[in-house]
């Protein structure tokens, strides 16, 4: 029997110094990780990025149709179809950017009822990975701190398997698995991201001021990526509490 290049005791020693270097690993993601205020402008610009990119669809589909229009008139078949194709890859574009994974369609037909917060006492609520609402808050108005804490529960954007702690200071799939706070301007419109919920809640509660009055404020897994909402898996449990300046 041929025996290996690398001795027993060499293989050990990189065992050894493999396990050494795990807690270096761990706070190096922690180091790396964005504090909230830095993902919240994250947030913001992505937001922000995706209207102008929907604008600039718009008016290049108005341009578009505009030629189209000119060489139809023109009875140039080939040259109108070629424009076509154009006008469908951006229609598409347009379809994708209006229905990403952290905007769900808008509610035509409004809203079911959502969670009243009593003033200064907490309650605890269940927010399941597989509900792109999540758990809707209402009568909450501009100035109003919003207090989460963590309580229980591991979930997962994708999988079959409630691996993630949004607690956790690390992540192995990322922010996408943290709580997030997200907001509604009126029944039909999309729901925007408003912050991320940083971890290690449970021994330092999270509080939020409310930067403007919404019709709705929802708490829900970060993002989705594949868009598949109700395969997500796990739910975990938040008690959150409302203050208000009288």
């Amino acid at each position: 029997m041929k025996l290996s290049r690398f001795p027993i005791c060499r293989i050990l020693a990189l065992a050894a110094l493999a396990a050494l270097l795990v807690p270096f690993t761990t706070q190096a993601q922690t180091e790396s990780t964005l504090p909230p205020e830095a993902f919240n402008a994250k947030l913001a610009h992505e937001a922000e990025r995706k209207e102008t990119l929907l604008k600039l669809d718009h008016d290049y589909l108005k341009q578009l149709a505009k030629i189209q229009e000119k060489y139809t008139r023109e009875n140039k078949v080939n040259t109108a179809l070629a424009i076509k194709r154009e006008i469908d890859q951006i229609e598409r574009e347009i379809e994708e950017l209006s229905a990403t994974p952290d905007s769900p369609e808008s509610d035509e037909d409004g809203d079911d009822p959502g969670i009243t917060v009593p003033q200064g006492k907490p309650v605890t609520v269940v927010i399941k990975a597989s509900d792109s609402d999540g758990v809707a808050l209402e009568n909450l108005r501009k100035g109003d701190q919003l207090i989460l804490q963590y309580v229980a529960g591991q979930w997962k954007s994708h999988g079959e398997l409630a691996s993630e702690n949004p607690d956790s200071p690390v992540l192995f799939h990322g922010d996408e698995n943290r709580l997030a706070i997200f907001s509604k301007k009126s029944p039909t419109s999309r729901f925007r991201p408003l912050a991320l919920v940083p971890p290690e809640t449970q021994q330092k509660p999270f509080i939020y001021i409310l930067p403007s009055d919404y019709h709705r404020i929802s708490l829900r897994i970060h993002l989705d990526p594949d868009g598949h909402w109700s395969e997500n898996p796990g739910s975990v449990t938040y008690r959150v509490q409302l203050k208000r300046e009288p």
